[in-house]
């Protein structure tokens, strides 16, 4: 009888250890750079990868090494799921009084994988200091100024391949705030593609929004002109 329980329990063990491993599988989101060149990093409740974020002051690079090392996501302590884009104060995340936090996301690369990167985040409010592996690839705004300095800037960081690891990879994001009640990643997309796909992309968005502009100044411009005309009459 007691070997059985003993088996029993055992059984139950490696069970428990298996929803474990899978919980940690499942917060990494796997890149197929086979099917896709530019991948969206944007998660939401019905993804299984996830973003997750803390408004406690950490190291970024011995973060970044004990991720990797331990080929796992600590969920203890101060770090918290987040959806992204969102205002994680508005969602109740983060408290009221945050004006700086930090990003974190695993992703998965395919083996052998020999490629530079570009990571693209369309919006942050305010200021950003961003990191892959521990390394810095890029910032924007004056950190220490008492202004808004890029809440409506996009940000293009690329990624030298040799900052880049085998499989599991992870991107950190240290954001700093401006205005009350928000504060990270609030809008649009972050995406992450081999640098010349990502190029050309963002390229093509400019240029359909220039496109756009044009397009709508030149029907201001036209019913200006009518209304001066009759105006005029």
């Amino acid at each position: 009888m007691k070997s059985f329980a003993k088996f029993a329990v055992s059984i139950l063990l490696l069970f428990l250890i298996g929803l474990n491993i899978q919980a940690e599988e499942s917060d990494i989101q796997k890149l197929e750079f086979q099917k896709k060149n530019i991948h969206l990093l944007n998660s939401s409740k019905k993804e299984s990868h996830t973003w997750w974020i803390t408004d406690k002051q950490i190291n970024v690079k011995i973060f970044s090494d004990k991720i990797l090392r331990d080929n796992s996501f600590d969920k203890s302590g101060d770090w918290k799921k987040v959806i992204v884009p969102s205002n994680p104060i508005k969602l109740g995340v983060l408290p009221k009084s945050t004006t700086e936090a930090y990003y974190a996301k695993v992703f998965a690369l395919p083996d052998n994988f020999h490629s530079s990167l570009t990571l693209l985040i369309q919006e942050i409010s305010d200021k950003d200091k961003t990191y892959i592996n521990g390394n810095f690839i890029g910032e924007t705004g004056k950190w220490g100024s008492a202004l808004p300095q890029a809440y409506d800037r996009t940000r293009a960081y690329d990624i030298p391949n040799n900052f880049l690891k085998d499989r599991n990879n992870i991107i950190v994001i240290h954001v700093k705030g401006y205005f009350p009640g928000e504060i990270g990643i609030m809008r649009n997309d972050v995406l992450l593609g081999k640098t010349s796909a990502l190029t050309d992309y963002y390229l093509q968005q400019n240029y359909l929004q220039l496109l756009f502009l044009s397009s709508y100044l030149t029907v201001v411009a036209y019913f200006i002109f009518l209304y001066n005309k009759n105006f005029f009459i």
